[in-house]
């Protein structure tokens, strides 16, 4: 299966989610987005039941690019109870989403050191996008 999707990584504040929007943008797709920490600062089930409900609208939705702000909170490398009910549902809706029926995701992390491995090995996530300070001759570009 091929690749449906990425996560842009970087310092926080240098446009991973504006890049986001202006990838759906550019490929005509709907575009969803979605904080990681408003999920988890929600009850378990209905964390577990927001997350199936994303991944849902953007099948009903297709073409649609779901932008994942702070993923990181939604898929951690130290899980455990609660929150690891939230990251495998997570995952295996990651899983299900498949770029030949219109569906791409893009999650953001400041550190991508904090993710669950699983996640970072899934068709979803397998690209990294370095997304940083640019340089004086960049900030010319906006």
């Amino acid at each position: 299966m091929p690749p449906s999707g990425a996560l842009l990584f970087g310092p926080p504040g240098w446009g991973k989610a504006h890049i986001a929007k202006a990838v759906a943008n550019e490929a005509g797709m709907n575009f969803i987005s979605v904080k990681g920490p408003a999920i988890i600062n929600m009850d378990v089930h209905e964390s577990i039941q927001a997350v199936k409900e994303v991944f849902e609208k953007a099948r009903n939705s297709a073409p649609c690019l779901i932008f994942f702000d702070e993923i990181d909170a939604l898929i951690p490398n130290n899980m455990g109870g609660y929150r690891e009910l939230i990251a495998s549902a997570m995952m295996d809706e990651m899983n299900t989403i498949d770029i030949r029926k219109g569906v791409f995701l893009l999650g953001a992390s400041n550190c991508p050191s904090i993710i669950h491995p699983r996640a970072l090995t899934s068709h979803s996530l397998v690209k990294n996008v370095y997304v940083g300070i640019p340089t004086p001759a960049e900030r010319l570009i906006f």
